[in-house]
């Protein structure tokens, strides 16, 4: 007993005893641990779906664990410069991703590695191989073809390099516009093909045909198609019933009087086709990019202003894709009327200019400008008397007596109420006719329709998948932008007659917000019928719609029912996981049973410290 009157208690052994207790326990737990998750450790393999592809092709590659994992592990995999992520969901053991194998000219052994990861250990098994085969090299017997329209005609092609296919490669013989011809299989023992083709008059140009392989989804070779159509010669007048007249001015080797005619043709608010050559392009690029920019067309004279009846196919194709490509780089657009230098263009030179991409067209009247024997009164004259709508005048940028002659013809053909606008805009699109002496007709057979015009005022609809699991209706309204196509009158009338046959595909895009409100763009959707697609529409809700099942809504209207992913808009808790680090769970069990150990010992201590003081 002290001073106090209290009992003194030599608390030494009972501190040590509990001390050590604590730490014994601690030890033990996490040796414990150690022992258990020792024997959990993860193994990694890499594996591909096959040891041999096609240059280009699809290759999946996998991960596998030789245990689940508590978390999302990424495991990140080389391959050469490039690095493959591939994801093994948590409580999974496999994670898979689809790339495309490279694409070599030489067959080549592609090595995918297993990088080191602090969730695994790489087992034997951490890389893989892959043997891609060279892509194939496909071509045809010839750089152009020749074909008659309604006559029948042999495409030839082969695969060079078949011998070393040591796996079936499927191909397409196609039309530029995606039509499947034919399909065809390249092996070692099948390497030459041969496709017989009749071109009717549906073949829009510029023509050509491809070979596709079908396994990369891509061209491996394409052809231009030259198809001579008799009845197609080069465009001379167009028979049109509106008041319109077209002007076209070649532009050679100077730019003397450009700017004067760019000026007269902006006074009289009248558009016109600068028909360019080559020389034209390069020499003046400032000029050509001011008649783009004034809201002037832009048309092919050629690049060497050389009579294309006297050059070889490939010479004339030459001389006419040059200024295409020079236009395109100077002003970003391709040309779409080509005038023959000296009006010298036969069917096949004809068939070249539209295989460029370029239409025909001549004149009705020369109005001799570029004669310094004729006289202003002349050349006024022939450039007016008896000329009316649907009519192409030739003119020259650099003539003598533009400035005597240009206003006093525009005077002329306003006083006859007479639109001047360029080439194309007065020429017949889609399907038309040409008659022998180059009077451009609509192809009696064919019509221009609207997307407005045949399906605006119907009713759409779309099932919407709710992020509750249910579904409701979103009502839809097609907004068109104006555009026209030329469809047989035939398949108009079907179309007209029963709606329901003109199927309806929609492209959501990004996930659709929802609440969805009225006026909203939801999707883009492809009008089609007989699996051609004759017009797209932005698609508009035409109701609101939140995030509870539309009950009422009535899709019997529907003409094509699709899913449509909505996402709340409030914020949605995510559950977040901590690492599944082994270290970091002993640790913070140990931390635990030290903390509870500790308590236990605090409250003892107080126990016994209370007993004592009673005593």
């Amino acid at each position: 007993m002290n001073k106090n009157g209290f009992v003194k208690v030599n608390t030494n052994g009972f501190w040590s005893r509990t001390l050590a207790s604590v730490l014994i326990f601690a030890m033990v737990f996490t040796a414990f641990g150690s022992i258990s998750f020792a024997g959990g450790d993860i193994n990694a393999t890499l594996k591909a779906s096959s040891s041999t592809v096609h240059s280009g092709s699809k290759l999946t590659l996998s991960v596998e664990l030789s245990s689940a994992a508590a978390q999302d592990i990424s495991a990140e995999i080389s391959a050469g410069k490039k690095t493959i992520t591939i994801t093994v969901p948590a409580g999974s053991t496999v994670g898979t991703t689809e790339i495309k194998a490279g694409s070599y000219s030489k067959k080549t052994v592609q090595t995918f590695q297993l990088n080191e990861n602090s969730h695994f250990s790489i087992s034997e098994k951490g890389a893989a191989k892959v043997t891609v085969l060279s892509k194939p090299n496909m071509s045809f017997n010839a750089d152009f073809l020749m074909a008659v329209v309604g006559k029948k005609f042999n495409i030839y092609f082969k695969c060079k390099n078949a011998s070393e296919m040591t796996l079936p490669l499927p191909i397409s013989l196609r039309t530029r516009d995606g039509k499947v011809l034919e399909n065809y299989t390249i092996d070692k023992t099948h390497s030459s093909f041969q496709y017989a083709v009749t071109i009717d008059k549906d073949w829009e140009f510029p023509y050509s045909l491809e070979i596709h392989n079908e396994l990369t989804d891509s061209a491996c070779s394409r052809i231009p198609v030259m198809v001579c159509d008799t009845k197609k010669p080069g465009i001379r007048k167009v028979d049109t019933s509106e008041n319109k007249i077209a002007l076209g001015f070649d532009c050679g080797y100077n730019n003397k009087f450009t700017d004067y005619i760019l000026d007269t043709l902006d006074e009289y608010n009248a558009k016109a086709t600068f028909f360019v050559t080559g020389y034209f392009c390069t020499k003046f690029p400032e000029q050509l990019k001011k008649i783009h920019e004034r809201g002037h067309e832009i048309g092919n004279h050629t690049m060497n202003h050389k009579d294309l009846n006297k050059l070889s196919l490939s010479e004339a194709y030459q001389e006419i894709q040059g200024v295409n490509d020079l236009v395109y780089q100077t002003v970003g657009l391709n040309p779409v009327v080509m005038r023959p230098p000296h009006g010298a263009c036969d069917s096949n030179a004809v068939a070249i200019s539209r295989m460029a991409g370029c239409e025909t067209v001549f004149w009705t009247m020369d109005s001799y400008d570029w004669d310094t024997t004729k006289s202003a009164e002349t050349i006024i004259s022939r450039s007016t008397k008896d000329m009316g709508k649907g009519c192409i005048m030739l003119f020259h940028n650099s003539a003598p007596k533009t400035k005597q002659t240009l206003k006093a013809i525009l005077d002329d053909y306003k006083a006859k109420g007479l639109e001047i606008v360029s080439v194309s805009e007065l020429l017949h699109k889609g399907h038309y006719t040409i008659d022998d002496k180059g009077l451009q007709m609509p192809d009696p057979d064919y019509s221009q329709i609207s997307g407005a015009d045949l399906m605006s005022g119907r009713s759409f609809s779309v099932n919407v998948a709710l992020p509750s699991g249910e579904n409701t209706v979103l009502r839809l309204n097609p907004v068109f932008d104006g555009s026209v196509v030329y469809k047989s009158k035939s398949d108009i009338d079907k179309i007209k007659a029963d709606p329901s046959l003109m199927s309806v595909s929609y492209d959501c895009g990004e996930t659709v917000n929802a609440p969805v409100k009225a006026g909203d763009k939801v999707a883009t959707a492809s009008f089609s019928y007989n699996n051609d697609v004759w017009f797209t529409a932005e698609m508009m809700a035409s109701s609101d719609v939140g995030l509870t099942p539309d009950t009422d809504a009535d899709s019997t209207d529907a003409v094509s029912d699709t899913d449509i992913s909505v996402s709340p808009t409030d914020d949605t808790p995510v559950a977040k996981f901590q690492s599944d680090n082994r270290t970091l769970i002993l640790l913070n069990g140990s931390i635990l049973v030290i903390f509870i150990a500790v308590m236990t010992l605090i409250l003892a201590v107080k126990k016994q410290k209370s007993k004592h003081k009673t005593q």
